[in-house]
Order: C-alpha cells, then structure tokens, then sequence
C-alpha cells in the first residue's frame, strides 16, 4: 500500500489528501494551510493509531509519514484520520530572563513559561494514571470499583470481574490472552482498599475500536453531571451526551444520559418516594412558625367524598377517552376531557361538582360509527355468483370407472371398458 487517503479534521470540517510514501510533511502543512487560512507555524499535525483508542502520533517529519502509511498497511485501515490543532496565543512558548537566580550566570539563564490550555485536552486525560503502583490506598470498595471505570475509560479497554465483594477487588482484561492484572484488598477491618498486585501494561494493545464505551453505565454518567445538575436542573439529556463525547470522548447512547441524569437527581434529592413523608415535617413547621395556621393532611376525603384520590388521574383519563371514542364527535369529546380536567384539578367541592354535572351524558348525542365496506372479495358471505343461483352445481364423472362424483386421480372403481 504506497497510496493512502487521509482525512484531515479541523474544527467542524474536513479536507482529504492523498497521502504516500516519501512525501514530504512540509507539503502536507502546505495544503492544509492554503485550505483553512492557517500559519504554518502554528499547525500541529496528530495522526491517530488504529484500534488504538486515546493513541495519537504527533507528524513531525516526512518519515512519520511514511510509518503511519506501513502502520495502516499492517493494521489493514484504508484510510488515516489526521487532527489539525493551532496553537492558540496561549501555547506560545515565552522566553524570558529568569529572576529566579541572581549569582553567577544569571543573565544567561532563561526561562521557559508554558501556559497550556486545559479545557482543550480531553478531561479523561487526568484519569489517566489514576491507578499507578501496588501499595497505593483507596478509601472504599465504591472508591475500586469508580476509579477502575475512570481507568479503563482512560486507557480505552474493557475488564471483567475475577472477584468483587466486600473484601476483595480482582480483575483481569478482557481479552482472555492479556497479562493485565489488578488485584486489591481491605485493610485491617476499615474501608480502605490497598493494590496488592498490578501489572499495568496490555500484552493485547488495551484499544477499544468503538466510542461507546461499555463502562459508561447511568452511574458513571449520573457522577460526572451531578455538579452540572445542581446548578441547572433542567440539563437536557441530549446537552449531557453532547458534553460527555465532548469532554471525555465517550459516545453514550439517549436513554444512557437520561438515566444518568436520574441517578444524578436520587444522589443530590434522594428518592422521590421517600421526599413525601416530609410533608409532616412540613406540617410541623408551619404549624411552629404560624401559630393560628391549620394543617389536615387527611382533608381531601372529606371535601371530596365520591372522589377516589387513589386511582392514578392519568390511566383514568386514557379509560375515558376510550369510552367516548367513536360515541360523540370530534369536538364533543375534547369538551369531555377539558371537563374532566376541570373535575380533577377543582380547588373547591362546588367547582368539582359543576365539572361533573356539566359532564354528565344524558345531554351527548350519540351517533352510529360511520361504517364503510372495504374493497376487495369478502372472506366470509360471500356474494353468490349469477351462475351458482340460476344452474345446479356441476357434477365430474370419472373416465376410468364411469361413475359420478369423482375424477380419475381419486378413482378406486375397477376400470370399465
């Protein structure tokens, strides 16, 4: 393979270049410049490895060129992803004289200052050596078991569990033939975990070939926004898959973000059963604060008597719906269901009886459905034909044995000559 097609990525857009060997980098930041309008000073050109997840090689020379073009051949990949980034004025390398020290040669030292951006790298970055050396202590077994999903979702490999209880951590890659390893157990009888062994290094490369992640369950989901949701609870779940593929390149799927957002909503509130059996603390407050307020959480039976509260208003009204469906016309019925919302949300006992006696349907007028026959031949009662009505039905006479009611094939009769 001495031709590749390579796809350059910058920002939102992308420019294909066809890529072979012995062709010069210069060149290549030529083209991509003269694209977009960029100083060719300031593009860096990152190509990424295949099936290696997080795996970028910075293209410093027309010879790592040549590399990632036999790299692809060996991999089988027909097409290299490049990643143009700029430099941003803040990546500019700033040299200064260093006031640092002040004896000897001090005029000629220089100093180099680095101000890099952190909201450009990708945050899953910082997890990276979240799991580093035996010896190192973790503060519970929840605390294992989130740092091993903010590793592996680093890293871009899958593990399965050898042993996961109270007491022990153990687990393995998922490719039956890799040697990585982790293994941690409690510490005396407290809650913190100590890495007992680790072999830190994929013999099976350690790439996932797909950004959904399957580590990204709802709970890991539900800890990366729970500060996002406390401060805006009305975080949409496609806002929060956008985010996440955004900031730690992880693609989760819809009902993924929604059900992290839930796990987010039960950590910061708790559960939302539970939050109804404050109303009597509730009671209890108002009551301490206002002295001469009156507080009857069992007020509603007796207000409304023939009301039954315990039936769920929504499967109610779907039940009324389907009961008025095809009865009354059109703008009938949607009067019906505006006066039964009227019922069910009234204030007061006179609003809810007027609603239902408004309601009531000795005043609808009730129409036959509008019926129409379907096209085609019925497939029961069928119209008789003309023929069937005016001659009697014919009758087969077998010409092996010369009698009626059956043909040759089902003939049993000796044959008559």
């Amino acid at each position: 393979m001495d031709r590749l097609p390579g796809i350059f990525n910058y920002k939102d857009e992308a420019y294909v270049i066809h890529l072979h060997r012995g062709m010069a980098l210069d060149d290549i930041v030529s083209d991509v410049c003269k694209r977009w309008t960029l100083s060719a000073e300031k593009v860096e050109l990152k190509c990424r490895i295949p099936e290696q997840y997080n795996s970028k090689m910075t293209m410093t020379s027309g010879e790592d060129v040549d590399r990632m073009i036999d790299m692809h051949a060996m991999l089988n990949s027909r097409i290299m992803n490049v990643e143009v980034h700029v430099s941003s004025p803040q990546d500019v390398l700033t040299i200064r004289p260093s006031s640092a020290l002040s004896s000897g040669n001090a005029s000629n030292v220089l100093a180099l200052e680095v101000n890099s951006s952190q909201d450009e790298s990708n945050r899953s970055e910082l997890w990276y050596e979240i799991i580093h050396s035996v010896g190192q202590t973790l503060n519970s077994v929840e605390h294992v078991r989130s740092e091993l999903t903010k590793f592996a979702i680093a890293r871009g490999f899958d593990y399965i569990f050898v042993k996961n209880d109270l007491t022990r951590v153990t687990v393995k890659c998922k490719v039956a033939k890799c040697n990585w390893y982790f293994h941690a157990i409690r510490v005396g009888g407290g809650p913190h975990f100590q890495i007992k062994q680790l072999d830190n290094v994929h013999t099976c490369g350690g790439g996932l070939s797909t950004q959904r992640h399957p580590r990204a369950s709802k709970k890991w989901v539900g800890s990366i926004i729970q500060g996002k949701i406390a401060d805006s609870p009305l975080y949409r779940p496609k806002d929060i898959k956008k985010d996440i593929f955004r900031d730690y390149g992880v693609d989760v799927p819809y009902y993924q973000a929604w059900w992290g957002k839930e796990y987010a909503y039960r950590e910061l509130l708790g559960d939302e059963r539970c939050s109804f059996d404050s109303l009597r603390w509730y009671k209890d407050a108002i009551e301490c604060s206002n002295p001469n307020s009156i507080v009857d959480l069992e007020a509603i039976p007796e207000i409304f008597p023939e009301s039954y509260n315990a039936y769920c208003l929504r499967h109610l009204k779907a039940n009324f719906s389907k009961h008025v469906a095809g009865k009354c016309h059109g703008k009938t019925t949607q009067k019906l269901l505006s006066l039964f919302d009227q019922a069910a949300y009234a204030y007061r006992a006179e609003e809810h009886e007027v609603a239902m006696r408004t309601m009531d349907f000795n005043d609808v007028q009730i129409r036959p459905p509008l019926t129409k026959s379907r096209p085609g031949r019925r497939k029961k009662n069928r119209i008789p034909s003309q023929q069937s009505l005016e001659f009697d039905k014919m009758v087969y006479t077998c010409s092996r044995c010369k009698q009626p009611g059956h043909n040759r094939k089902s003939c049993s009769n000796p044959i008559v000559e």
